[in-house]
Parts: C-alpha cells; sequence; structure tokens
C-alpha cells in the first residue's frame, strides 16, 4: 500500500494595519496606556506612610495579619518601607522606646487612613525588624520580673531565655531561629507577640 504524505503549508499570521490617522492614533494610545499599566506600581505604593505614637485604643484592635508578609507585593509596598521608617522614630534619652509594632503606622489613601495590618515589630536596639515573631521557653530557665509599657505601665513574671523565630525583614526576609541573647530580650520578644496578637491588655486586666 503506498502513502501519500502531504507537506504542511505554513501559515503566516498577518495583522492588518492602522489605515487611517484615526486609527493610527488610537493604537498609539492603546500601546501608550498598556506601556503606563505595566510600569506603574503596585497602588499601594502610591500611598503615604507614616508614624504615629502609641496610644490606648491600638491595643484594642485585632490581632495583625500573620501571613500578610507571604504577599510579596505587600511586603514590598508596605513591609519595607515601614522597616526603613521605623528607626527614625525609636527617639533619644527619655523619650527612647524599646520596640514599635505595625499598629503604630499609618498608610494614607485619599481620605481614608489604614493601620499597617503585619505581624511586624522593630526593636530599636538592634535595629531589626522582625515580621512572624514566634517564641517559645526554654526549659528550666528561671524567671525575671519584665517592666513592659504600652501606654499602660505593667511588671510581668516571664521566664529569663526564650527561643525565638521570625523572618529578618532589613535581610531580605531570612528566616532566623535562635535564643534571646538576655533577659531583657526575652522580655521583650515575648511582649511584642503579645502586644501584635492583641492578648497584653486582656493579661493586663
Amino acid at each position: 500500500m503506498k502513502c501519500c504524505s502531504r507537506r504542511r503549508e505554513k501559515r503566516k499570521l498577518s495583522v492588518p494595519l492602522p489605515s487611517t490617522d484615526v486609527q493610527w492614533i488610537g493604537l498609539a494610545a492603546l500601546l501608550t496606556l498598556a506601556t503606563h499599566v505595566a510600569v506603574s506600581p503596585p497602588p499601594m505604593m502610591s500611598t503615604s506612610i507614616s508614624f504615629v505614637a502609641p496610644t490606648r485604643a491600638d491595643l484594642l484592635l485585632p490581632a495583625r495579619d500573620r501571613s500578610a508578609h507571604l504577599d510579596r507585593k505587600y511586603r514590598v509596598s508596605v513591609i519595607d518601607r515601614v522597616a526603613a521608617l521605623a528607626p527614625l522614630h525609636c527617639g533619644t534619652g527619655d523619650a527612647s522606646r524599646s520596640a514599635l509594632f505595625a499598629q503604630n503606622f499609618i498608610m494614607h489613601s485619599g481620605d481614608k487612613e489604614i493601620v499597617v495590618d503585619a505581624d511586624l515589630v522593630h526593636f530599636c536596639s538592634s535595629g531589626t525588624t522582625m515580621v512572624g515573631l514566634r517564641f517559645e521557653p526554654v526549659p528550666g530557665a528561671p524567671e525575671v520580673i519584665c517592666a513592659e509599657e504600652y501606654v499602660d505601665f505593667s511588671q510581668r513574671k516571664r521566664p529569663s531565655v526564650v527561643m525565638m523565630e521570625y523572618a529578618h525583614v532589613e535581610q531580605n526576609y531570612r528566616a532566623v531561629r535562635r535564643s534571646s541573647r538576655n533577659a531583657q530580650e526575652a522580655c521583650l520578644v515575648q511582649h511584642a507577640v503579645e502586644i501584635l496578637q492583641s492578648t497584653w491588655i486582656k493579661k493586663t486586666l
């Protein structure tokens, strides 16, 4: 049996070009719009971010979003900008602060003011911005009295050593797991997690 094979003809894709001035103008406008959309920053990049001093109202806010830092756009447009802004507001002397939280930063978009909703804390002493901070008490570690303040002052008995985990924002969100360096840091870590999870005021009361 003889079999015949036919060569496949290559089909050329032809796109009609504009034939009038109006069509050319329309095409130019369409290309300009497409280019603008391609290079324009994420919507949140156009918002401004400012620091606001802590208030008691912050403690009534819901827990901060634990997964916000997993969104690349949110990291670039919000978290990275807060990390750059935070050291400017740590203060000095009697006005110095040990930590700044997501609740202390507001995004301004038109008439709207939106509190940054990320599981973020900046430790002023080390200049480290952390997201996803977690801790576990080290078994057998002695307890110490921690002096803590978020508008209101409180003293708590807490473990003096904790194992902490977080993503280091300034180091491209590098995952870190380590023990606290000293009792003061252990106190601050435990205090920070409760502030971000909106449980500190409940334990105070």
